[in-house]
């Protein structure tokens, strides 16, 4: 059975390492939403970014942004804002002021507010956005307050940063540490209500779908949520393990190789 709504994460789930649609994914998403399923991007990018591709894929529906920080409905009004206080950034900044750790947050006019210290990283500053302001002191140039702030630097310093931000975890916020292969750890404050799977649940409800008639397919920690919220979860090969152990379905293809579209195809084919 087709499901009624499917939420879709970007990066490593749709988007290959070029971060480009390919035209399979391209053809499979359209085909999909012509067939009257109301497809969604659920993404840990901004908001601006999120609905450049959600044009590209022609989706009218809403979008889930910033990892469920800000749902768009299929106009121009927010469904839901969940933001940090700019006192808990400033709380967060100042305890971590002793280490090389570099913040960066994304701001209520959606901009990328970067540390200077981060400015030559370009390629890992764009799965975030491309609305971008450099500064030594990037919270005091933010408007509104932060979606989140991240740090970035040395998977020691990561770790040395995490012990010092209990604080913050201790008085309820969610405080993650994040280890890549290939490039410098980095740590997250957000708050504990900022979840796709609670943003999936909003988008749903106002769309009238029941839960058991929603798929949703990411491939790591922040898609697992909404991948146990589902009706049908569906993890991307070498995924997360929990959120490999929160999904129904594993894909047999990745995100190099068109998996999602495939996976598309076949439900369709199916009926």
């Amino acid at each position: 059975m087709v499901p009624r709504l499917v939420a879709i994460d970007l990066d490593g789930t749709l988007l290959p390492r070029s971060k480009e649609v390919t035209p399979r994914a391209r053809r499979a998403v359209r085909a999909l939403a012509a067939a009257g399923t109301e497809v969604i991007l659920a993404t840990g990018k901004s908001l601006h970014l999120a609905e450049r591709y959600a044009a590209e894929l022609a989706l009218a529906g809403p979008v889930i942004a910033l990892d469920g920080g800000l749902v768009r409905d299929g106009g121009a009004a927010i469904l839901s804002r969940v933001a940090l206080p700019r006192e808990t950034v400033a709380t967060a900044i100042d305890l971590l002021s002793s280490r090389e750790l570099h913040p960066f947050l994304v701001d209520g006019a959606d901009r990328l507010l970067i540390h200077e210290a981060l400015a030559e990283q370009e390629w890992f500053l764009a799965v975030y956005a491309d609305r971008r302001a450099i500064s030594a002191a990037p919270l005091s140039e933010a408007e509104g307050d932060p979606f989140f702030v991240s740090f970035r630097g040395r998977p020691d310093e990561v770790r040395r940063g995490m012990e010092l931000l209990a604080p913050l975890a201790e008085a309820g916020w969610t405080v993650f540490d994040v280890h890549f292969l290939t490039f410098d750890a980095s740590l997250l404050v957000v708050r504990p209500d900022t979840s796709k799977g609670v943003a999936l649940a909003l988008v749903a409800e106002h769309l009238s779908i029941p839960r058991e008639a929603v798929a949703a397919v990411g491939d790591w920690r922040n898609d697992t949520e909404m991948i146990r919220w589902a009706g049908l979860g569906v993890a991307m090969p070498g995924s997360a393990r929990e959120t490999i152990d929160a999904a129904d379905l594993v894909l047999p293809t990745g995100c190099e190789d068109d998996g999602v579209a495939e996976w598309i195809e076949g439900m369709l084919a199916s009926g």
